[in-house]
């Protein structure tokens, strides 16, 4: 029999979607296609397709915790992805047993990759609005980094104020600005790093392209990923994939600017050829080889 060699295991702590194309489903697939052992910690069941998210059921926070010590018991990890988080227990329970896991022997230098999930691609609120703070306040420390959209960004940045006591991120509009964001929130909430996705944004100088902004803290450095937009197609679940590919490949042992180009290349073939899935949206494909991406 052979020896295969032994996958990094990635967690993801995050929702379910019954419709199959964000949360835990599309972490899992992006993490098999990456060459990577996926298991999860679900946090919320969401009733879902591709038009609307009927209804959420959050598990007990308590359960959120259990299954991660579970995991952690029985598996080495070498990453973790965060999603849907729903609340501020489900969060603080989240973050106590995290802290906990970094302690372990070897797990200092676990990355965790924190996608900020507020809204889904439907408009559904997907966390309560007590929960934010206590993203931004306990969860973000923890982050190797975080990923945030446009408009998450500015969520996260609403109340701050630069040195003249102007509000300079409520309207993020151009890739200066998301660079500025994008070091504003390493340095407000102690974030290794931050990638900003400018997909959102409609005051681009050049309307045919589309430009996502990392900032690196330990550097000091943005690295800019600019190319051409997609033509509009409505698929769902690209933040969660994006994320989860960003952390399989640093589960891989990529750097962060690495890891992150890596992953938009992935997402790009994804939504490339993704396939018609229900009445509104399309699905992403997963089925890529690394020939595809590196």
């Amino acid at each position: 029999m052979k020896d295969n060699a032994r996958l990094p295991v990635v967690l993801t702590i995050a929702g379910s979607d019954s419709g199959g194309g964000a949360g835990i489903q599309a972490d899992l697939k992006t993490f098999f296609a990456l060459r990577c052992h996926g298991t999860s910690a679900i946090t919320c069941l969401t009733a879902q397709n591709t038009t609307a998210v009927d209804a959420i059921h959050a598990a007990p926070p308590s359960f959120v915790a259990q299954q991660i010590k579970t995991i952690t018991a029985d598996f080495s990890l070498s990453a973790i992805k965060t999603g849907m988080l729903y609340s501020k227990a489900i969060i603080e329970s989240v973050v106590d047993t995290l802290k906990c896991v970094l302690l372990q022997e070897g797990a200092a230098d676990l990355a965790i990759v924190v996608d900020p999930v507020m809204v889904a691609a439907s408009g559904a609120r997907l966390v309560e609005a007590n929960a934010i703070e206590a993203m931004k306040e306990q969860l973000l420390p923890l982050a190797t980094i975080v990923t945030p959209n446009v408009p998450e960004a500015e969520a996260m940045l609403h109340d701050y104020k630069d040195s003249s006591g102007s509000r300079p991120f409520r309207e993020i509009s151009s890739i200066e600005a998301m660079k500025g964001a994008a070091q504003a929130v390493c340095d407000l909430y102690n974030v290794r790093s931050c990638l900003i996705k400018g997909g959102h944004l409609t005051a681009a100088a050049d309307p045919s392209e589309a430009a996502d902004v990392l900032f690196v803290r330990e550097t000091g450095r943005h690295h800019v990923f600019a190319g051409k937009r997609l033509p509009l197609v409505n698929v769902h679940g690209t933040g969660c994939t994006l994320a989860s590919a960003i952390a399989a490949f640093l589960a891989r042992g990529k750097s962060v600017d690495d890891a992150c180009r890596l992953g938009k290349a992935y997402v790009k073939h994804a939504i490339e050829a993704a396939y018609p899935l229900g009445s509104r949206s399309r699905g992403l494909e997963h089925r890529w080889s690394d020939d595809d991406v590196l």
